[in-house]
């Protein structure tokens, strides 16, 4: 219901992240009360989420509007002993998530460097190198910049998900022939004409409406 509600004041507010309102309140609360129950709130929507891949996603949106930062900030500004728990609850609870989902050869998952490296190191020099390329060409398309860069990557992110599941041909040719995925490729093949002026034309009507 929480997460129903922040959706709901997202879209009421015309905000681009559902989060915001909950990270800029932090950022700017001076009261230690506050920041306190800010943060508990935040681990009990972490830590009530069941299964690990949402909780990490859910964990990195706060973390993608600069979370970590206001924690580094409080850990050195404060030494309220309730906030001081809450700020452990977060770091204990990201490193346990972290530890179970290690990467091989000890790659950092949440590193983006340490990724990117060990897969283009996988790739080099192999026939997969071109394709990786032409994947690298089509991301540099997207600017973030643009709030319907949220959706291309949020598709982008799905569609790569399910393709390292696939185990044959036709578990290829069944993802691309389903209708939901084609219209998600469709989104994004034609990011530099209709769907941006789409969003636009939706976004004017919303603001006038």
């Amino acid at each position: 219901r929480a997460l129903e509600a922040l959706d709901h004041y997202k879209d009421f507010q015309s905000s681009r992240y559902r989060f915001s309102v909950v990270v800029d309140e932090l950022r700017q609360a001076k009261a230690n009360e506050y920041r306190t129950v800010l943060l508990a709130f935040i681990n009990c929507l972490v830590i009530s989420t069941p299964q690990l891949k949402d909780r990490n996603r859910l964990r990195n949106e706060f973390i993608g509007l600069k979370l970590l930062e206001i924690i580094r900030d409080l850990k050195t500004s404060s030494k309220d002993p309730d906030l001081k728990v809450q700020l452990d609850v977060f770091e204990e609870q990201r490193e346990s998530d972290e530890a179970q989902t290690a990467g091989p050869h000890d790659v950092d998952l949440s590193c983006h460097l340490d990724v990117f490296y060990t897969v283009y190191n996988r790739v080099q020099d192999t026939p997969q190198e071109i394709p990786f390329l032409s994947i690298l060409q089509h991301l540099l398309r997207i600017d973030p910049k643009e709030p319907v860069s949220d959706i291309i990557w949020d598709t982008a992110e799905t569609l790569v998900h399910r393709a390292t599941l696939m185990e044959s041909k036709e578990d290829s040719a069944r993802l691309l022939r389903a209708p939901s995925q084609h219209k998600s490729l469709h989104r994004l093949k034609s990011m530099d004409g209709g769907l941006r002026a789409e969003y636009r034309k939706h976004s004017f009507e919303t603001q006038t409406c």
